[in-house]
This record gives structure tokens, sequence and C-alpha cells, in this order.
């Protein structure tokens, strides 16, 4: 059992949600000590939704685009809560957690981890329900207006792969 002590101490790096894990709500339901501390972006890069294996099961992930930004929640969390969410994503070696340098909104630059899809294995359909959790914790993290329709036209586009 973790000492108390421990459970309450903050990692030492930030985690960036950029998909799922942008909205606070869905944060705290999975990770109850996280604490918005800021909204930030991430140099050309852009939300991707990837395989793992198969065309059934996948994530979101982040692919290197030249000409784009990268929106998401700088995010403190416990060392205990941090562990746990590298310990989840890392289920089945399908995500790496990766350390990145996030340009803040507000000005100046931070170290941060977050996870992605291990490996390019081809694109994925997200579901309904998943796809939902990107662009609700979107609106909910307050993102810029014009990143939110980006962020509905990459999913759309990704969605339309389901009426093939």
């Amino acid at each position: 059992m973790m000492s108390e002590a421990k459970e309450r101490s903050v990692s030492p790096l930030p985690y960036f949600g950029y998909g799922t894990l942008l909205g606070e709500t869905q944060m705290c339901r999975n990770y109850p000590s996280a604490r918005k501390i800021g909204l930030g972006f991430y140099d050309q890069h852009e939300l991707a939704f990837w395989r793992y294996a198969d065309a059934a099961d996948g994530g979101c992930s982040i692919a290197h685009r030249p000409d784009s930004i990268l929106f998401g929640v700088l995010y403190e969390l416990s060392q205990a809560d941090m562990t746990m969410l590298l310990e989840v994503g890392g289920l089945a070696n399908w995500y790496e957690a990766r350390e990145i340098d996030v340009t803040r909104v507000t000005g100046g630059r931070v170290r941060a981890i977050t996870l992605r899809v291990e490996g390019y294995r081809g694109d994925w359909v997200p579901h309904a329900d998943y796809a939902a959790l990107v662009t609700n914790g979107a609106r909910e993290a307050g993102l810029p207006a014009e990143y939110q329709a980006k962020l509905d036209a990459i999913v759309e586009n990704a969605r339309r792969g389901a009426d093939r």
C-alpha cells in the first residue's frame, strides 16, 4: 500500500491531454487528482486515429504535420495517478509515453508527458462515443473555436470510414 505522502506527491512533469482526456470531467473521472493548469499546443502535429492491431481497435495518436498545431490541456497529477495513467495507457503495449515540448497559450514552453499509439498500423475509425469524448472535451476545455471546428472535421473524416 502506498504511503499517504506518496499519494499526494505531484508528478514532476504535467500531462498533455489532447484526445479523450481533453475534458476535465473525463480526466478527473479516471484520475481524481488531475488539476487543469492551462492550455497549450504542440507545433507541427495533429490529432490522428490509429489502429492498434486490427481495424476494430485503436485510439488517439499524434501525427507529424508540418502545417498543423495540436491543442491540448496541461494537467498536474499526483505521482500515483500519473503512474496509473501511464500503466493503463501502456496496456498491451499499444501506447507509448513521450516527453514533448508544449507551448502554453499564455506564453512560455513546458516539458510534458503525453501518450500516443505506438507505431502506425493504419487509420482507425473511432466509434461515436469515443469520438464524442474528444469533441466534447475540446468544448469543455475552452479550446479556440477554430480548433474545435478543425477537430470536428478530423473526427467526421475518420468516422466516414465507418460508412465504407
